[in-house]
């Protein structure tokens, strides 16, 4: 990217490809829309001058013997200083032959970094009427984003065991986590539960923005959270990002969720952004 040699670029992906923030997401099915994005994101980097990208992996780890999740930072330094980031980001990784190729990309990154406004498809709206996507599609989003809901406001852990998939990769107020046990979801749902109890929510009322599909056993999409206490709205409702896969026994789960950074979500204002 900062040679801007888009040959040496493009060899490790695979289309078609999913990039998102919390705040949008965007498939790229052609090698054009590759390029554009390479072309912008190039272009905001080298504008620093002489700038390093600095990228540290944090988690990686093996999903099948094809299949390679892992979670990392990105930093751009001018002179050892700090220009753009750290942002945190995971990626999936799949195996073609004896080279590895990046089919899908998140970054965690605020509302007006470049990255949303690369990302945009074409300055569609980021909550579109009716939601994007076939009514197949939607149903199975939204069906998993109410099991995991009802799950957290019942402290049922075994229906939402029925609705994620281990490793779950989360990104949000508390910076990116990598669950790969029972005992450390078993954790995380606990502290959810909670924080739903501390705060007197009554009602999270989840609603699907978005919903593709990636290939024939994943979907990518989006959903905006209302956090209600009784009638009243706790703080400004929120989108999220999640990634969904289909089972060997055809279930689809959820594999990724990433919050905004900058609005509050239920997480960030029990826990203080920690």
């Amino acid at each position: 990217m900062l040679a801007a040699d888009f040959n040496a670029f493009a060899r490790h992906f695979r289309l078609p490809c999913l990039v998102a923030t919390p705040e949008r997401a965007r498939l790229l099915q052609h090698p054009d829309e590759l390029r554009t994005i390479f072309d912008r994101l190039g272009a905001h980097y080298r504008s620093f001058g002489d700038v390093t990208l600095e990228r540290t992996v944090n988690e990686a780890l093996f999903d099948g013997p094809d299949l390679l999740r892992f979670s990392f930072e990105t930093a751009a330094l001018v002179h050892g200083e700090t220009r753009d980031g750290p942002h945190a980001g995971h990626s999936t990784a799949v195996r073609d032959g004896d080279t590895w190729h990046i089919t899908d990309n998140h970054a965690l990154v605020a509302r007006d970094s470049v990255q949303n406004t690369v990302f945009r498809r074409g300055g569609a709206a980021d909550d579109p009427t009716p939601p994007e996507g076939s009514p197949e599609v939607l149903a199975i989003f939204q069906n998993n984003l109410d099991t995991v809901t009802q799950a957290f406001l019942t402290g049922e852990f075994d229906m939402l065991l029925r609705a994620v998939t281990l490793p779950l990769f989360k990104q949000g107020s508390r910076g990116p986590e990598l669950l790969t046990t029972q005992d450390e979801l078993r954790r995380d749902f606990d502290r959810y539960v909670s924080a739903i109890r501390m705060q007197d929510v009554t009602d999270l009322v989840r609603g699907v923005t978005s919903a593709h599909a990636l290939g024939a056993a994943r979907i990518h999409g989006t959903c905006r959270t209302h956090v209600l206490a009784g009638t009243q709205l706790l703080f400004p409702s929120y989108v999220s990002a999640i990634t969904l896969e289909q089972g060997a026994d055809r279930a689809w789960r959820m594999t990724s969720i990433m919050h905004p950074l900058e609005t509050p979500t239920l997480d960030r204002v029990v826990w203080g952004g920690a």
